[in-house]
C-alpha cells in the first residue's frame, strides 16, 4: 500500500465525522472508528445492519424519503437532521451529508458523512425558548402598563363616585325607598373598585408592605379555608419543607396568590381531583435558568401549588397570566386570578411559572428571593 493510501486511510478512519457506506437497501457495509465515539458502537457491531435500526421512529419517512431520492440522482448531495440512537440508549442529533456513489466502481456504495449535532440544538432550542419568553416578557410589560394607566385613571372617576354616592346617602333617610338604589350603587362601585385592585396588581403599581414571612405560616393560616373552597371532592395535600422558607413580601399579597391558585386549581378539577400545595427551597443555578427564563440564579423559597385537572394545551399556556384572559364560560370569571398572582409575584422580585400539558394537570410555581437582612430593609413600593 502506498504512503498516500495509508494517509488516506488515516483520515477516513480517524477523522471527526463518522463515515458511512450503504448500500442500496440501506444496509451498513462500513463504518469509520469515529463512529465509536460519535454513536458508542464499533464499526463491528454495526456491520450489515439497516440504517434504520439507529433511527428514531418520528424521523423514519424524511430519512426514507431523502435515501429514495439519493437513490434516482446519483451524485447529488443531499443533507438531513435526524435523531440518531446511541449505545448508552439516549437519542442524539445527527446531521448527514450523503451522495449515491453506487455506479462508481471504487466505491459501490451510498457515503454518509455525519455527526453528532446535540449541543447544537440545544443552543438553538434554548435561543428560540429565549426569544418566545422576551416578546412574551415585552408584551406584558406593554400590556401592564396600559392596565395600570386605565386603572390609575378609573380610581380618580370611583373616587369621585363614592364621594357623590356618601353625599346622597347624608341627604337621605333610613327610611327612604331611594336609599337601596344609591347603595346598590355604591356597592357596584366597590365591585369596581376591586377591580382596578387587581389591575393595578398586576401592573405592579399597588402599594405594598413587605415584610419577612414565613411561607409555611401563610399555607397554615389558609388550609383549612383553602379545603372550604375546593370541596370535598378535592383531595387535598400539603408538604411543608421542615426549614423555615422565609421571604420578603406583602403577607396579605401572598395570601391572595395561593387563594387564586386554589381557585384556579378548583376550577380546573370540575369532577374532583386531587390539590397538592408544597414549600421547599431551591438553589438556581446559571443553567436552569435556561428552562425558567426571566429567573436568576440564586437562592430561592418556593410556593408550588399542584392539580389533577384538565391541563391547558400549549397557546393557552402562554396567555395565562394576561389580564381578561380566561377559558371559562362568559359569567363564570373575568380572566383576572391569575393575572392577579403575576403582579404580586413580580412586584415582590420573584417569578411564576406554569407547568401544563392537557389532560396531565397543572402545576404553578412561585419563586421567591429567600429573605436576607438587607431584603428587609429594602424600601415599600408604592403606587
Amino acid at each position: 500500500m502506498s504512503e498516500s493510501e495509508v494517509r488516506f486511510r488515516a483520515l477516513v478512519e480517524y477523522g471527526h465525522d463518522v463515515i458511512t457506506l450503504l448500500d442500496e437497501r440501506g444496509q451498513i457495509l462500513f463504518d469509520s472508528r469515529s463512529v465509536v465515539r460519535v454513536m458508542g458502537y464499533t464499526p463491528e457491531e454495526r456491520l450489515g445492519r439497516n440504517i434504520n435500526a439507529y433511527v428514531h421512529p418520528d424521523d423514519l419517512p424524511s430519512i426514507g424519503e431523502k435515501f429514495a431520492y439519493a437513490l434516482e440522482h446519483p451524485g447529488e448531495v443531499i443533507q438531513v437532521e435526524y435523531r440518531f440512537l446511541h449505545k448508552d440508549g439516549t437519542w442524539r442529533w445527527g446531521e448527514a451529508i450523503g451522495v449515491n456513489r453506487l455506479d462508481d466502481p471504487a466505491v459501490g456504495a451510498v457515503v454518509a458523512n455525519h455527526r453528532d449535532i446535540s449541543d447544537r440544538k440545544a443552543v438553538e432550542l434554548a435561543l428560540r425558548k429565549s426569544e418566545e419568553q422576551l416578546r412574551q416578557s415585552q408584551k406584558m410589560e406593554a400590556v401592564g402598563r396600559l392596565a395600570g394607566g386605565i386603572a390609575h385613571d378609573f380610581n380618580n372617576v370611583l373616587t369621585a363616585v363614592f364621594g357623590y354616592v356618601d353625599l346622597l346617602l347624608d341627604q337621605l333617610d333610613e327610611t327612604d325607598p331611594k336609599r337601596a338604589d344609591v347603595l346598590e350603587i355604591k356597592g357596584c362601585a366597590e365591585r369596581a373598585a376591586s377591580l382596578t385592585r387587581q389591575l393595578l396588581a398586576f401592573s405592579r403599581r399597588q402599594v405594598m408592605q413587605p415584610r419577612i414571612i414565613d411561607l409555611n405560616t401563610v399555607v397554615r393560616r389558609l388550609e383549612n379555608l383553602i379545603g372550604r373552597l375546593v370541596g370535598d371532592d378535592v383531595q387535598m395535600s400539603v408538604d411543608l419543607t421542615p426549614q423555615e422558607p422565609l421571604v420578603v413580601a406583602d403577607p396579605g399579597h401572598i395570601e391572595q396568590v395561593l387563594m387564586n391558585l386554589a381557585a384556579n386549581a378548583r376550577d380546573a378539577m370540575p369532577e374532583g381531583g386531587r390539590l397538592r400545595i408544597e414549600t421547599r427551597h431551591e438553589h438556581v443555578v446559571a443553567v436552569e435558568t435556561v428552562s425558567r427564563p426571566g429567573l436568576r440564579p440564586g437562592l430561592y423559597e418556593l410556593l408550588v401549588v399542584s392539580d389533577t385537572g384538565t391541563g391547558m394545551s400549549p397557546s393557552v399556556r402562554e396567555r395565562i397570566f394576561e389580564p381578561f384572559f380566561t377559558t371559562k364560560e362568559p359569567g363564570q370569571g373575568i380572566g383576572l386570578g391569575l393575572a392577579t398572582v403575576y403582579g404580586i409575584v413580580k412586584q415582590s422580585g420573584g417569578c411564576v411559572y406554569a407547568d401544563s400539558e392537557e389532560g396531565q394537570g397543572t402545576t404553578f410555581v412561585v419563586y421567591l428571593p429567600r429573605a436576607t437582612q438587607e431584603k428587609a430593609a429594602a424600601p415599600t413600593s408604592s403606587a
